[in-house]
């Protein structure tokens, strides 16, 4: 079963496709229906119980995009996705895309259908892609203190 068998039997989100199970040269990730190429995963949030969030640095058609890939409590869904809406065309936020509940086989990929012996009903997830631009590079990445104080004026000096 593990080595034939389907891969969404076996726990794999068939919306991801890491480059080792298909041909290509790079993994591609599903926001709706449109495939998106895997530059680099920016950040991770490996956690045995909760979110699990992930973000990656995809490009599509030569544009770059950040892909957020959430697992989210069922009563918060939509709040991320309303609050980037509500502030859209801010200067230095980022800019919504799109947001898009996965889909395993029609249906929303939700915890309680996943593991259902293991779910509880208070804590069931739901989850969530959101499709956003532009890509930064995470505050960690900055070589020192001085380079990143720099980046910081420069936000505050521009109109």
């Amino acid at each position: 079963m593990l080595t034939f068998g389907n891969f969404g039997h076996v726990g794999y989100d068939p919306t991801f496709l890491p480059q080792y199970l298909t041909s290509r040269t790079t993994a591609t990730i599903q926001v709706e229906s449109m495939a998106y190429d895997v530059i680099d995963r920016i950040f991770f949030n490996f956690l045995i119980r909760g979110r699990g969030t992930l973000c990656w640095h995809v490009c599509r058609k030569n544009k770059d995009y950040v892909i957020k890939d959430a697992w989210t409590h069922e009563s918060r869904v939509n709040h991320e996705r309303d609050i980037l809406t509500k502030i859209r065309g801010l200067k230095g936020v980022p800019q919504l895309i799109s947001a898009w509940t996965v889909k395993i086989g029609g249906a929303d990929d939700r915890t309680d259908t996943r593991r259902s012996s293991l779910s509880c009903s208070s804590d069931i997830r739901i989850h969530r892609r959101l499709l956003m631009q532009p890509v930064g590079i995470p505050l960690s990445d900055f070589s020192s203190i001085r380079e990143l104080l720099s980046v910081l004026i420069d936000i505050l000096d521009s109109k």
